[in-house]
């Protein structure tokens, strides 16, 4: 069934158990859908239960707490148009395509049951059982399965355990007619601040050797990033003069944890009394945030 408008709608969810299928394939437009269904339907007294089921197209999705430079490869993701999205929710970072099917549960905290939404999707095979692993392709179980089996299975056993109707079966598409103020949430999840902003406080270091008048001298980098962006920059021993550190702390601290930080580190590095010593640090640095972004 469609409908035009959740809230005006007379046969919305309010009130009943119901199952929703999404017909985007967005990353983003899926999240924001959960978070609209989580914030605007009164789970707390109401005791229904909703069933949300999305696909989307190849995206890694981190958990709200995760730090996305360590989970994925960051420089891959972009360069192959592989979208990086965080979650409201906690937990590890996954891998979607159009074969991963997500399922939402949204219910009451009082009636959230997992062992009895994990029976949803047990499977029955006369293959051999192998050792468990944390993830498989259910193709390796059953040759003839495809996503709209598994769809129309999940459906018909949840319309029978949770009573649905079949009026309250729902293929959506999750726009601002449907959804008012979807839009507004579907940006905020797109954005830097959002996917990358909000990753908590992590250092790296990197360690070269430059040439000395005595012998070489061992140097370590140590870079401190905050919410995304570079909080503080050090070197052990100090070889830069005492201008040019200042001058190099200024230039980056607060920019953006990026490649493109390779702007800010030629222009001091040009303006710089030492450039030879400056031109390795550039260097070091650079080779240092490429390690962590792949």
């Amino acid at each position: 069934m469609e409908i035009t408008n959740f809230r005006k709608n007379p046969l919305s969810i309010e009130g009943h158990n119901s199952i929703i299928i999404s017909q985007s394939y967005d990353i983003f437009q899926n999240l924001a859908l959960e978070n609209w269904l989580y914030t605007s339907c009164d789970f707390s007294t109401s005791n229904i239960s909703v069933l949300l089921m999305w696909f989307n197209e190849p995206s890694v999705v981190i958990g709200r707490h995760q730090n996305p430079w360590i989970e994925c490869a960051v420089k891959f993701c972009e360069t192959n148009g592989i979208n990086i999205a965080r979650r409201n929710s906690g937990g590890g970072t996954v891998y979607h395509d159009l074969g991963n099917l997500n399922l939402s549960f949204l219910t009451s905290r009082k009636d959230y049951n997992r062992k009895r939404n994990l029976e949803l999707v047990c499977i029955e095979s006369k293959a051999t059982s192998s050792i468990r692993a944390e993830v498989i392709n259910l193709k390796s179980l059953c040759s003839d399965i495809d996503t709209a089996k598994v769809i129309e299975a999940i459906t018909s056993y949840y319309k029978q355990v949770y009573e649905v109707q079949d009026d309250h079966v729902f293929y959506i598409n999750p726009n601002e007619n449907v959804f008012p103020g979807i839009n507004q949430i579907q940006e905020e999840l797109k954005s830097w601040d959002w996917c990358f902003g909000h990753t908590p406080r992590f250092t790296i270091t990197k360690s070269f050797q430059i040439k000395a008048k005595n012998p070489v001298v061992n140097v370590e980098i140590l870079m401190s990033i905050n919410k995304g962006k570079i909080e503080n920059i050090s070197l052990d021993p100090q070889i830069l003069k005492s201008e040019s550190y200042n001058t190099l702390k200024q230039c980056i601290i607060n920019n953006p944890f990026s490649i493109l930080i390779d702007n800010s580190l030629t222009a001091w590095m040009h303006h710089s009394d030492d450039k030879m010593v400056c031109q390795i640090v550039k260097h070091n640095i650079l080779q240092m945030i490429l390690g962590v972004l792949r």
